[in-house]
């Protein structure tokens, strides 16, 4: 982590993660039509990366 911040990546602080939740994380949870439940197909093919 010392040697990313000493190459100039920039972390975001926890007021920047809070904000962002509020502002896109949380409405889209609350919205099934935004994010649709995982199907079987979904979770194979992850399974299917994951195991590779």
């Amino acid at each position: 982590m010392a040697a990313s911040a000493a190459a100039g990546v920039v972390f975001a602080t926890q007021s920047d993660i809070d904000t962002q939740y509020d502002s896109v994380i949380a409405p889209a949870l609350s919205d099934a039509e935004t994010i649709p439940p995982l199907t079987q197909s979904d979770i194979d093919w992850a399974l299917d990366i994951i195991n590779r």
